[in-house]
Order: C-alpha cells, then sequence, then structure tokens
C-alpha cells in the first residue's frame, strides 16, 4: 500500500511537471512522468509477476508517447506529422522488443502501442470526415455551387500523417487485419487530399473515381477471396458515394460521376465472368452488384446529360424511358449467357421504372402520364416473366421484392387513368335507361351526354393488355393463361380506342354486346380456352349488359339487340357443355323473348293489351320448351340400362340434367305468363282472356303422357285456378255484385278437385278433399245471411245446399260436410230464431223452453246415449 501511494503521487507530480513546465527545457517535461513509468517495471522485475510486468510494459509505452508527442509539441517541426513519426516509432519499439520479452509480458506493450496508434487513428479519421464534410458542404446548393477551388479547413499534414498512421497500425495488428487496415487508409488518404491542395470539385470525384474502379475490378479480379472481396467493395461503395456528392455541384458533373460509375459497373460485371466456366458465388455476387450498378446509372446518366444541356424537360422523361427499354433488350438478350445476373438486373431496373414511370407528374413534363406508367410497368412485368423459372443467386426471394413493389405502385398509377374510361364504357350506357328510345344519339352514344375518352387511355390500355398477356404467359407458360387474361383488355382497348376514333353510335355497343355474346357463348360451350368460367362469365355479362344498354336509344336498335340475346341463349341452351350452362341459356333465352315481345308491340305504338298476348305467346312456347325437356330426360334415362343408371343420370345432357332444364323453362313461362297478366292491368276482358288461355295450356300440358299422378292433379288444378280466375275476371266486368256468382265456381272446381283427390288416395282426410270447396260454397253466403238485412230465398237455398251437405256427408261417411253443413244450419237456425223473438209474446218462448226442459230431464239417459252414438259415428267418418 505504501508503495502505491508512493506510486501515486510521483505520477501526480510527473503529470504536473508534464502540464506546468515552460521554458528552455520544457522539451523534457516528460522526464518525470517517464520516471514514475520505469518504478512499475522495476517492481515487475523484482517480483517476478507476469501480469504486473504486462501492465507495467503498457503503461510505459503509453507515458513514451506522451512524452515524445510533448516533446513534439514544443519543437519547430509540424505537429501533425511529429505525432504520425512518433507513433510510428513507438509501434516499432513495440514490435522489435516484443521478441525480446515473455510471452506473458509483451503483450502489455502491444497493447500500450494499440491504444497510442489507435489514439492517432481516430484524430486523423475525425479529421479526414471534417475534410470529406466541408468538400461535399461545398457542392451545396445543388447544381449552384461556388466552382472556386478552396484548401483546407487543414494542411498538407494530413496527407502525410494518414499513411504514417497506417503504418504504425500495420507494424501492431494481426496480418488478417492488414488488408482493412490498408483500404481504409487509402480511402482516408483521398479523402484528405483537398486538404492540402486546392482541387476543384470535378478532380475531387474524378480521383475518387478512378480509386472505386481501382478497388471495384481488384476486389472482383480472379483469385480473390471472398475475405478480401468484402472490405474492397466496401471502399469502392464509400469513395462511390462521396463522389456523387460531390458531383452535385453541377448537372454535368453529376451525369459524368453517373456514367463513370455505370462503366464501372460493366466492367466490374465483365471481369467477374473470367475465367470462362464456374464463378463462385461471392465473385457472382459482386459481378451482379456491377450490373445493377450500371442498369441504376444509365437512365440517370442520361437524364442529368440533358438536364445539362438544357433539353426540353420532356425529351429528357422520353430518353429516361427509352433507355430503361433498351436495358430491358438488353438484358432479354443475354439471359441465356449469364443467368446469374438476371435477378440483380431485374431488380435494379424494376427500381428504375418506378421513377421513369411516375416521371410525367414532375412539373413542365408534360407527358401522358398512364402511357409512362404502362410502359414501365410493362417492363417490370417483362423482367419478372424472363426471371421466371431461373437460376437465382445465394440472395434468394429478396430479388422479388422492388419489382412486386413497383409494380402495385405503378399499377395503381395505371388504375387512376383508365379506370374512369373503363367505369363509362361499361356503366355508362345505362344511363340511357331513363331515356329509352330517345332518337340516336349524336357522336358515339356511350352516355346520355357526349363523351370521348383522352386519346392516351387506349394506347395505355394497349400496354396494359402486353403486360396483362406477359402476366398470364409467366405464370404457366401456356397460351391459354395469356389468353384468358389479356382478351378482356384487349377488348377494353378495342373500344376504347373506337371511341378515341369517333366512332359514331351503335359502332361501340354493338361490338361490346358482341364481345359479351361471344365470351358466354363460348363459356356455355365448353371451349377450354375461355376457362375458367368464374372469370369470363362476369366479364362477358358485364360487356353484354353495356352493349345491349346502348342500344336503347332507338326502337330498331333494341329489338335487333334483344333478338341477338334470344339467338345466343338458344344456341346455348341446346348446345351446352354442362347443365348449368344449357340452363342459363335457356332462362336467357326465355326472358329476353319476353322482353323482345313487350318491346316489338311498344316500338308499333299498340295498346299493352296486345303486348300481353304477345308474351302469353313467348310463355306459352317456352312451356312447351319444358315439356319438350322433360321428355327428352325421361326417354334418356328410361332407354338407359340397369346396369348404367347412376352414369346416365348424371352424364350431361341426360336424365337429372334435362329434367332441371325443363323444370327451370317451365318457372320461367309462369313468370313470363304472370308479366303478361301484369301487362293488362286496367284491361280487365283482356286480362280474363290471359288467364284463360293460361288455363287451357296448363290443361294441355296436364294431359302429357307419362307425366306422374301428382305433377298432373297439380297442373290441372292450376288449370282450373287460371280459368276460375278468368271467370271472376269477367262477372267483375260485367259488374255482377252477386256473391254466389263468384264462390259457387270456386266451390264447384275445389269439390270436383277433392272428389278426383279422394279416388287417388283413399285415405286422405275429407276435411283436405271437401273443406276447401263447401267453405267457399257455404261461409260467403252465410256471412252476408248473418250481416245483411232480409234475404229469405239467399236463406232458404243456403239452408237447403247445407242441408244436402250433410245428408251426402251421413251417406258417404264423410265429416267435412257434416260438420260445416250443420254449422251452416245451426247458425241459420239461430239467427231465424232472433228475427222471430221480437215479433211472438214473450210468455211462447217461456212456455217452450219449460217444455223443453222438462222433455229432456224424463229423457236425459236416453239423450246422453244418443249422444254418445253421435259423437262415435261423427269420430268414425273420414
Amino acid at each position: 500500500a505504501g508503495y502505491a501511494f508512493a506510486l501515486l503521487a510521483s505520477a501526480m507530480c510527473g503529470l504536473l511537471a508534464l502540464v506546468t513546465m515552460e521554458g528552455p527545457t520544457d522539451v523534457l517535461a516528460g522526464g518525470p512522468l517517464l520516471v514514475t513509468a520505469l518504478l512499475p517495471i522495476a517492481a515487475a522485475l523484482l517480483t517476478r509477476h507476469v501480469g504486473f510486468g504486462a501492465t507495467a510494459g503498457g503503461v510505459f509505452v503509453v507515458v513514451l508517447a506522451i512524452t515524445l508527442v510533448r516533446a513534439v509539441f514544443e519543437s519547430p517541426w509540424p505537429t501533425l506529422c511529429s505525432a504520425a513519426v512518433v507513433a510510428v516509432g513507438v509501434a516499432g519499439l513495440v514490435a522489435g522488443t516484443a521478441r525480446l520479452l515473455p510471452v506473458g509480458v509483451r503483450i502489455g506493450p502491444r497493447v500500450g502501442g494499440l491504444v497510442v496508434v489507435s489514439a492517432m487513428a481516430v484524430l486523423t479519421g475525425v479529421m479526414t470526415l471534417v475534410v470529406a464534410g466541408a468538400v461535399v458542404l461545398r457542392s451545396l446548393p445543388v447544381w449552384q455551387a461556388d466552382p472556386t477551388a478552396v484548401a483546407g479547413p487543414f494542411d498538407w499534414q494530413l496527407p502525410v500523417a494518414l499513411p504514417l498512421t497506417v503504418l504504425a497500425l500495420l507494424l501492431l495488428v494481426p496480418r488478417r487485419a492488414w488488408l482493412s487496415v490498408v483500404l481504409t487508409g487509402a480511402v482516408f488518404t483521398v479523402l484528405a487530399l483537398p486538404a492540402a491542395v486546392p482541387l476543384p470539385w470535378w478532380s475531387v470525384s474524378a480521383v475518387d473515381l478512378a480509386m472505386v474502379a481501382a478497388f471495384a475490378l481488384s476486389a472482383v479480379w480472379p483469385g480473390r477471396s471472398s475475405r478480401s472481396m468484402l472490405p474492397m467493395a466496401g471502399a469502392a461503395l464509400f469513395l462511390a458515394g462521396h463522389a456523387l456528392l460531390v458531383g452535385l455541384a453541377r448537372p454535368a458533373g453529376a451525369a459524368a460521376v453517373l456514367g463513370g460509375l455505370v462503366l464501372i459497373g460493366v466492367a466490374i460485371a465483365l471481369v467477374a465472368l473470367r475465367p470462362a466456366g464456374s464463378v463462385p458465388d461471392h465473385r457472382r455476387m459482386l459481378g451482379g452488384a456491377g450490373v445493377a450498378l450500371a442498369v441504376l446509372g444509365t437512365p440517370a446518366a442520361v437524364t442529368l446529360g440533358l438536364f445539362a444541356a438544357d433539353v426540353p424537360p420532356w425529351w429528357q422523361a422520353r430518353a429516361a424511358l427509352a433507355s430503361a427499354v433498351l436495358l430491358c433488350a438488353a438484358t432479354v438478350a443475354v439471359r441465356r449467357g449469364v443467368p446469374h445476373y438476371l435477378p440483380y438486373a431485374g431488380a435494379a431496373l424494376s427500381v428504375v421504372a418506378l421513377p421513369v414511370g411516375l416521371s410525367p407528374a414532375l412539373p413542365e413534363v408534360g407527358e401522358p402520364p398512364g402511357m409512362y406508367a404502362a410502359g414501365a410497368l410493362l417492363l417490370t412485368v417483362a423482367v419478372l416473366a424472363v426471371n421466371r423459372g431461373r437460376s437465382v443467386s445465394p440472395a434468394g426471394g429478396a430479388f422479388s421484392v422492388p419489382p412486386l413493389v413497383s409494380s402495385v405502385v405503378l399499377l395503381g398509377r395505371v388504375g387512376v387513368v383508365v379506370v374512369p374510361a373503363v367505369v363509362v364504357l361499361l356503366a355508362g350506357p345505362y344511363g340511357w335507361l331513363g331515356r329509352i328510345w330517345s332518337g340516336q344519339p349524336h357522336g358515339i352514344g356511350l352516355w346520355p351526354d357526349e363523351w370521348r375518352p383522352d386519346g392516351q387511355v387506349a394506347l395505355t390500355l394497349l400496354l396494359l393488355t402486353g403486360t396483362a398477356a406477359m402476366v398470364g404467359w409467366a405464370w404457366r407458360a401456356a397460351v391459354r393463361p395469356a389468353l384468358l387474361v389479356a382478351v378482356p383488355l384487349a377488348v377494353t382497348t378495342a373500344l376504347v380506342g373506337l371511341a378515341v376514333a369517333g366512332a359514331r353510335w351503335p359502332t361501340v355497343q354493338a361490338v361490346s354486346l358482341l364481345s359479351g355474346l361471344a365470351a358466354l357463348l363460348a363459356v356455355a360451350l365448353g371451349w377450354r380456352v375461355v376457362r375458367p368460367a368464374r372469370v369470363v362469365v362476369p366479364l362477358g355479362v358485364a360487356f353484354a349488359g353495356a352493349g345491349l344498354a346502348g342500344l336503347l336509344p332507338t326502337e330498331g336498335s333494341t329489338l335487333a339487340g334483344l333478338a341477338l340475346v334470344v339467338a345466343v341463349g338458344l344456341t346455348a341452351g341446346a348446345a351446352g357443355r354442362s347443365g348449368a350452362a344449357r340452363v342459363a341459356g335457356w332462362l336467357t333465352a326465355v326472358l329476353a323473348g319476353a322482353t323482345l315481345a313487350v318491346a316489338g308491340p311498344f316500338a308499333a305504338d299498340l295498346p299493352p293489351r296486345v303486348a300481353a298476348l304477345v308474351v302469353l305467346g313467348v310463355a306459352a312456347l317456352a312451356l312447351a320448351g319444358g315439356v319438350v325437356l322433360t321428355g327428352r330426360a325421361t326417354s334418356a334415362t328410361s332407354a338407359a340400362p340397369a346396369d348404367d343408371v347412376a352414369v346416365t343420370v348424371a352424364a350431361p345432357g341426360t336424365g337429372s340434367a334435362r329434367r332441371a332444364e325443363g323444370v327451370a323453362v317451365e318457372v320461367a313461362s309462369h313468370v313470363v305468363a304472370v308479366l303478361a297478366l301484369v301487362l293488362t292491368i286496367g284491361e280487365v276482358r283482356h286480362a280474363a282472356a290471359v288467364c284463360t288461355l293460361w288455363g287451357v295450356a296448363l290443361g294441355l300440358r296436364a294431359l302429357r303422357p307419362a307425366e306422374s299422378a301428382a305433377r298432373r292433379w297439380a297442373h290441372a288444378a292450376a288449370a282450373g285456378g287460371a280459368e276460375l280466375v278468368a271467370t271472376w275476371l269477367l262477372l267483375s266486368a260485367a259488374r255482377v255484385a252477386l256473391v254466389e256468382a263468384y264462390t259457387l265456381p270456386a266451390a264447384v272446381l275445389g269439390l270436383l278437385a277433392g272428389w278426383l283427390a279422394l279416388r287417388a288416395w283413399p285415405d286422405r282426410s275429407s276435411w283436405l278433399a271437401y273443406g276447401p270447396g263447401l267453405g267457399a260454397a257455404l261461409l260467403p253466403s252465410l256471412v252476408s245471411v248473418l250481416v245483411a238485412g232480409d234475404q229469405p230465398w239467399r236463406r232458404l237455398l243456403l239452408g237447403g245446399g247445407a242441408l244436402l251437405a250433410v245428408l251426402a256427408g251421413a251417406q258417404w261417411r264423410r265429416q267435412a260436410p257434416v260438420l260445416l253443413g250443420g254449422g251452416v244450419l245451426a247458425a241459420l237456425a239461430l239467427r231465424e230464431m232472433v228475427d222471430v223473438w221480437d215479433r211472438l209474446p214473450r210468455w211462447i218462448f217461456l212456455a217452450v223452453g219449460g217444455f223443453v226442459l222438462i222433455g229432456l230431464a224424463m229423457t236425459y239417459e236416453r239423450r246422453r246415449r244418443d249422444l254418445r252414438r253421435l259423437r262415435s259415428a261423427v269420430g268414425r267418418m273420414s
């Protein structure tokens, strides 16, 4: 402890002398501190302690350097260079004496020497970064910097001190770190040159580029290991960034720097291919980086060069796009020779495509934004298509990120241009729904108001069509996917092109309708090129619907369009490959035919009642068609062998598939018949005619052979219902007010249907068979009798009818007639009693009531037996 205290006190005195000594002997100001540093060495020699000796040696080296630097500060020699010489001397002393010391002790002086040299390296490195930053700041503002050459902020000592510091480090660091030290020293020496010589900005960039070329080509030279390649590549990248920042002083300088970087990138890529044959992964990656550098720099260099030459902005944008196109063509041309460079070139080209595609948004460019974005998108997709299925470098899927990001952004920009035109093309014609048959429009006629798209939209869609075709080809490497995604866009492009060219109405509408119907018909016929149907059908409906809506301004065009839809629907129904396609075809034909049947008479200025009869004819044809389809299904099923029934039923066009078609068409026929009835609103007699004719059609439908009993009776009941409605309508037209004129026909129809049903199904309840008919016959008249005034003949006939119902029910043991008739008779009797209540003296009712009670009391048991027997008899009725 005493020794340590004395050593500490000695060190404090030495530091005090180092800091405060002045005069002729100030060169020796570090002597006391150096003597203090010798004391631990003496103690280590006495104790022979290895760790203490190593620590003492390291402290002595640091104190020695401090002493020498203190002496240098007081000398007339250049301070920074002298300090660097001191660092070299200390490092040489440590390296020279290291072998004379024990193994455990020699590490201390080495660590002390590294501390000294590292301090010098940090000092010179910070000064160099300050110089580099000052040179960059002198290049601002961009394109308008002062070109005057200025040296500083330090002097010539900095470029001299840096190599000396590097030499000192080389004497102390291991051999494997020599390359990194040398490269760092070289880079910092180049950056420090403007401190010694007043170099103009362009010469700084030129020196940087020369060093970039040297480092890059050395890194990729054959035989270079990956361990030495990365430091060289890092040094080249750092200097390249510095050269580019300094070159921003003038546009021509920036263009020259970028051009130099492009040439360096090409040289790197070419040298990386030597020697021919297998190329190591690390050289392949550096060569790919050179390709990416060349691709990224070419459009920028071209654009800045034209900007420096005061070329108008629109020509600058065109030149950038042209350079990107040429780069893409070059990439495609060399794809077989150097496939391992494709991912790098593709990623770089995708990055280039983004600013090129968005460049029209810049001020004063004035170029069509959609075309540029679509062209850049096409380039990006082309690169993806070229890279598909080829070997990828060790970086893996990271190369797919730039193309995807660029594609999404460019597609959004294209959408901003083309979506409004496509919306007007597909949705605008529906504006004619409010102006049907208003007359032939002037111009294109896509919209009730005149509209014509910009010419760039058609060219944008054309480029987008090529992009879609390329995507489809790259997806499956087949023609069908390419056509699937390209044909809809091609049709849209053609329609927009016709609109841009000013095609007169109805050219665009007819092409749209024909295209949509052709797509739908192709799906129905099962063409493989239009699969999957879930994609083509919505597109076909969109085009066909827009085209048909666009034909609404005149009668002739509307009728022609509807007739074409009917023809396509019939073709799809007759020749469709799948059951769903045939059903859709038949339904489309029926509904379009009904619409045509409505539009035809209206176009001829005929009243709606005439159109109703024409629509009813369409319904009858549809009903007959459903019968034919059902008959074909029945014959196909019955003709199949027993072993192949399941196969026959499931096969397209036979069995249950055709039966489903028949049912669908029949349902559509009923819907069309309802439409015919709606058209007769306000014309009661014509409505009765429609119901009568439809009832006849349904009756004929019930006569079809090989029909099940249930369906036969259902059609017969529907026919009867239609005739009943027709009867009611005729009665209403004749202003018949008698209730029974309406209820008795319905009652007769219901009773007849019930009687036929009981013959077919004897176990059915009489309530189901006769209840509706008896209710229609008795209850409305009963309500009229109970509510209205004096109606003696109606009461008499109603009572007779109810009595007949009770007798008939008792005869054939049917519960419903007995109970309904009895209930009506009881209600009539009660009504008669109420009617005569006020016409007779009150004592008569009391006397009759008394006699009745006496009689019931005398025959009570027998009445109970009769009541039980009646209840049992009624309960046994059906």
